[in-house]
């Protein structure tokens, strides 16, 4: 997420109620997802595959995973005989098959969720540990006192926009901090949010910039954007790697899984998510309803400020 990335949250202020205005009151109304529920498999269908359909209006705070439709589109794009067989027989395709095939199970990683929450939270805390084994993220413990203080408010303020999630939310938000001076914040699976230090030590930015900034985070996880640009990766990196075991070893072995991938693309491009333009308006529009639903007033000043 860049900084102009974040003012597209102005674009979207009517649709959330907010006014623009310093003396009118935004309308607190019910929020849209007030039947939002953080846990899967509760029958929701899956749309097509190759359906680009964006939810600009967050109809749902939260994307499910559902096993037994990925499991029929994948014996679709794949073959149910060469699924059954765990997949040897890929070698036979034809240099056309193949990237007609990763090109679909690319599209389908993009659209779909493959992972329920506590897999996907799994997988989170597998990425974190590599992430600070390679020294690309920073235990706050090890921050120096200065970092240390923005860091803990920064906790502050997303403790704060979390308090408007559903009671039965399953994902376990942690913040983290990346060693980079630019300027950015990410997300990755399992409720990772992270801050790059240039972030971190930004003076000018205020609490209610922060608060649009983080909300708009937290809404990538729940959207579960994060870990769909994970699935492309994994997508890519079996192609590379001319292998698919990965995709099956994904639920039963996923540290397997993520070694691979991490061992065939590196870390750096395994942390960094570059969501496109439908997804970044979800974040929009989930992360201020998310933060009104959460009564946090640094919403409300923070979107107005960046309208202005």
């Amino acid at each position: 997420m860049s900084r102009a990335g974040l003012c597209l949250a102005a674009a979207l202020m009517g649709s959330a109620g907010f006014a623009t205005a310093d003396n009118d009151k935004p309308n607190r109304g019910k929020p849209k997802h007030e039947q939002a529920t953080g846990h899967d498999f509760k029958g929701e269908k899956v749309s097509k595959l190759g359906s680009l359909n964006a939810d600009l209006n967050c109809e749902k705070l939260y994307d499910s995973a559902d096993p037994i439709s990925m499991l029929v589109e994948l014996g679709s794009i794949i073959g149910p005989a060469v699924l059954l067989g765990k997949m040897p027989e890929i070698s036979g395709y034809s240099e056309a098959e193949r990237k007609k095939l990763y090109s679909d199970l690319r599209t389908l990683a993009k659209q779909k969720v493959w992972l329920p929450v506590t897999l996907e939270n799994e997988l989170g805390d597998l990425l974190h540990d590599t992430y600070v084994k390679d020294q690309k993220a920073i235990d706050p413990e090890n921050l120096n006192k200065a970092d240390r203080k923005r860091y803990d408010r920064v906790k502050v303020i997303l403790d704060g926009i979390l308090k408007g999630l559903p009671e039965d939310n399953t994902f376990k938000f942690r913040l983290g901090v990346i060693a980079s001076d630019d300027f950015n914040a990410t997300v990755n699976p399992g409720g990772y949010i992270y801050v790059n230090q240039g972030l971190l030590r930004d003076a000018k930015l205020k609490d209610d910039e922060l608060a649009v900034i983080l909300a708009h985070e937290v809404a990538h996880v729940t959207k579960r954007h994060a870990l769909k640009e994970w699935q492309i990766k994994l997508v890519d990196a079996m192609e590379l790697g001319k292998n698919l075991k990965a995709l099956l070893q994904l639920k039963s072995n996923p540290k397997e899984a993520i070694g691979a991938m991490i061992g065939t693309i590196g870390t750096g491009k395994a942390l960094f998510q570059r969501f496109d333009q439908n997804q970044e308006f979800e974040g929009d529009e989930c992360g201020v309803q998310l933060g009104w639903q959460s009564n946090e007033d640094n919403i409300e000043n923070g979107v107005n400020k960046y309208a202005k």
